[in-house]
């Protein structure tokens, strides 16, 4: 229960905020250019600091790294909630983020640790993994009500009663857990490896401002590309590496991964074009427009349930293929909206897609936590997440990007603006039936994987 709560909230602070922006900018006076850092302060923390996370977790003990994530992510908020200044709000954001990163790969460790029985393990990991897909469905929903019947304080605040909850449950259930024996982290690999991964997240947030001419958009990618070299470097040489040498390519462990960052790109993009499609194309309010969304948060626990309850004699890599087909579908229902669609247009292919999301998140985190050691099961964690959110958000910069691109050209033709605006956001789905497709393509060589890995 503990480890599903805090799941939810640390997905659920990645969006929550968007739909808040304008009245935070109102509130603490931002300037147009600073703005964009209360969501990204966030981001830019929690992926970059996720494969450390999970290390911790397996150095420290899983209960003493939840723990102490929940007190930095509960005490952030509060600081984020009482701000009184934009760079106040900032640092928060980002504390916050340090405290997601934390507790994120330590839920699935506990969970993964916690339930042997094969039954009960798959019904803890599709509880896990519904509730935290439904975080990130419900951002937009919980911001717009906070926003309009409170004060966007409380989209912060809100979080510091539930920390303390999801702390006391954590304390009285969790059992002590013991730190690794004679390891030491890795303090080069930590700081090379959290350095790329922050410069990768940071990269794709300055490709959404779209100025693809100018070189110094790409700069971080290119430091990125140095600190995982030289991470890789370190990892060969020090006794007690972060990342040992092999972990993530055995199999099926890279061939999970990726199918997770597939799905990452597809899942935060969806919710993140819908919500728009729905506000810019149809004029429903924020409010309205997350109510047409919660269909889909209810398909993804369906979708998660199911995963849990179909019968162990199927592979799970069999349920993820499922899951990612039913995915590509809803993508390519998707592609045929225009500026005449009805709100069902949106809501039933979206349905169609968290469903598929819903029935393969569970059976990867299986998957991916299933061949490592109880010693690894927080950097296994670690690592899924971090794939996750790397995905989000690169897919998230290259798909705002093909609907403004497919915007522009149309517009210069004639057609009406709305009519074009429409046009982007279908060819934007349509470029994420892709990234779905060699998703399926993948989960389904993972039984291959399995059994000659």
């Amino acid at each position: 229960m503990a480890a599903c709560l805090a799941q939810f909230v640390t997905v659920l602070d990645v969006s929550v905020v968007n739909v808040a922006l304008p009245a935070i900018q109102d509130g603490l006076g931002f300037e147009a250019g600073e703005l964009p850092w209360v969501a990204n302060g966030y981001s830019l923390a929690f992926g970059g600091f996720l494969l450390l996370g999970g290390r911790c977790a397996d150095l420290y003990g899983r209960r003493r790294v939840f723990l102490a994530g929940v007190a930095l992510f509960g005490g952030a908020s509060l600081l984020a909630g009482v701000a009184t200044s934009p760079a106040l709000l900032v640092v928060a954001r980002v504390v916050q983020g340090l405290g997601g990163a934390a507790l994120s790969p330590a839920t699935l460790a506990i969970v993964t640790g916690t339930f042997t029985d094969d039954r009960a393990r798959r019904g803890a990991l599709g509880t896990w993994s519904a509730v935290g897909a439904v975080g990130g469905a419900a951002g937009g929903i919980l911001g717009g009500a906070l926003v309009q019947w409170a004060d966007w304080r409380w989209i912060f605040l809100i979080n510091v009663p539930i920390a303390v909850a999801i702390g006391a449950l954590a304390f009285k259930l969790l059992s002590r857990d013991h730190r690794a024996a004679r390891q030491r982290l890795d303090v080069g690999g930590a700081i090379s490896a959290t350095g790329g991964l922050i410069a990768l997240v940071y990269g794709t947030t300055v490709l959404q401002d779209g100025d693809y001419g100018n070189p110094l958009t790409y700069t971080p990618f290119a430091v990125a590309i140095v600190l995982f070299a030289t991470f890789a470097v370190i990892e060969r040489r020090v006794r007690d590496p972060l990342l040992p040498p092999g972990f993530l390519t055995k199999r099926p462990g890279l061939t999970v991964n990726l199918v997770m960052a597939a799905l990452g790109c597809v899942a935060f993009a969806t919710w993140y074009l819908g919500a728009l499609f729905l506000q810019r194309i149809l004029g429903l309010g924020a409010w309205h427009a997350g109510l047409a969304l919660l269909p889909q948060a209810a398909c993804i626990v369906v979708g998660a349930r199911l995963a849990s309850r179909v019968p162990s004699r199927i592979p799970p890599e069999r349920i993820v293929s499922a899951g990612t087909a039913a995915v590509v579908a809803g993508l390519a229902w998707f592609s045929f909206l225009d500026a005449t669609s009805a709100v069902t247009g949106v809501v039933l292919p979206g349905m169609l897609v968290t469903f598929g999301l819903g029935l393969s998140f569970g059976p990867l985190a299986g998957l991916a936590t299933a061949t490592t050691g109880k010693q690894d099961t927080g950097l296994a964690a670690g690592l899924l997440s971090t794939f996750r959110q790397i995905g989000a958000a690169l897919g998230l910069a290259l798909l705002v990007w093909m609907a403004a691109a497919r915007t522009t050209a149309l517009a210069g033709t004639g057609i009406p603006a709305l009519e074009a605006e429409a046009a982007g956001f279908a060819r934007a789905f349509l470029v994420a039936a892709a990234p779905a497709v060699v998703a399926t393509v993948l989960a389904l060589s993972i039984r291959s994987d399995r059994h000659t890995g």
